[in-house]
């Protein structure tokens, strides 16, 4: 079997998704091993849903600044902020969830407090952890970027 792009060259292994030959120089090419087609699909669906993120996170701030408005500019903006990055502090409290594997049976007064207690977690969490989000969510697109730069210019 022969590499994908490198007719010449033997294979070392395979695409994680595709299954097809890489060889040494392609193998290496990915933190996983993939062909470059697969790492392009990757890298568009992860730019899709970070740039859903920030959409969703925008709005959730626009939200937040009008209901706050009439309480002055200054709060209008912390309410901005406080939901705009809610929307980072419920990804965290997913995953922390995702952890545990449990099943919820309870009645539904037991689901409204499970839901406020969810979204107060979020809240908060929120608050403290969306600079960081941001900043990995923008160093991860600069990543894609130059990614899909550098294969323009190997292809």
């Amino acid at each position: 079997m022969q590499c994908l792009n490198h007719f010449d060259q033997p294979i070392v292994g395979t695409c994680r998704v595709c299954g097809g030959g890489l060889c040494n120089d392609c193998f290496g090419r990915y933190s996983d091993p993939l062909c470059a087609r697969d790492a392009l699909e990757q890298n568009r669906q992860l730019r899709t849903s970070i740039n859903r993120g920030f959409v969703i996170a925008g709005t959730l701030a626009a939200l937040g600044f009008v209901l706050t408005i009439s309480s002055g500019p200054g709060l209008a903006i912390g309410g901005a902020y406080v939901f705009g990055a809610s929307y980072f502090g419920w990804r965290v409290v997913r995953h922390l969830l995702s952890h545990l594997n449990f099943i919820l049976i309870m009645p539904l007064m037991g689901w409204v407090v499970y839901s406020i207690l969810l979204i107060s977690m979020a809240l908060l969490l929120g608050t403290i952890v969306a600079p960081f989000e941001i900043w990995r969510s923008l160093r991860t697109l600069s990543a894609i970027r130059m990614e899909a730069s550098l294969s323009e210019v190997v292809a």
